[in-house]
């Protein structure tokens, strides 16, 4: 766990509610994503970010990227994906999960993906 963010989102019924959203990846998963992932003439992986996953009343947003590092058996030219980082968030998906994730990936160094 990197970061935990307080917040608040506003309910049905006009009021407030607190909230927390989390990000959690290894020094060494970031790394890879700063080698890796860099923007650059040609980057060796491409990062994906994907917030499909409900696990209510939680969303769960995960960072993924084909890690050069490793090749499947029965195709050299692939390599596997491999789980960088989560955040999670409490109620809906709004832009402001998607800027604390970015908040939090630069503040780990990562200004930019590929």
């Amino acid at each position: 766990m990197r970061d935990v963010s307080l917040g608040s989102r506003a309910k049905r019924d006009g009021g407030k509610r607190a909230t927390a959203s989390t990000f959690a990846a290894t020094d060494y998963i970031l790394g890879w994503i700063k080698r890796y992932c860099h923007f650059g003439s040609n980057p060796a992986a491409v990062a994906g970010i994907d917030m499909t996953y409900r696990l209510s009343p939680f969303y769960l947003t995960t960072v993924t990227l084909p890690n050069p590092m490793f090749v499947y058996k029965s195709n050299k030219n692939k390599h596997p994906t491999t789980l960088a980082a989560v955040i999670t968030s409490v109620g809906s998906k709004e832009k402001r999960d998607y800027e604390n994730l970015a908040r939090s990936l630069k503040s780990e160094g990562i200004a930019s993906l590929v």
